[in-house]
């Protein structure tokens, strides 16, 4: 589980891939960025994330997993 607490996200754009995800977002006039590697691969079928306004969560399932 990844969680993104910042508040107002707007423009998100999501880049979820087996070994990484990148993200990007505006937010009360800032823009926040990330990029995390993965050290195993994730099953990008069985992933999810929701927003709300007060975060973002990423909920990732390692490939090969049940």
């Amino acid at each position: 589980i990844i969680t993104i607490e910042v508040r107002d996200i707007e423009n998100e754009k999501i880049d979820l891939k087996e070994d990484y995800i990148t993200f990007e977002c505006q937010a009360n006039k800032s823009k926040y960025e990330f990029t995390v590697n993965f050290y195993m691969a994730i099953a990008i079928e069985k992933s999810k994330w929701s927003k709300t306004g007060f975060h973002m969560i990423f909920v990732l399932e390692k490939k090969g997993e049940k």
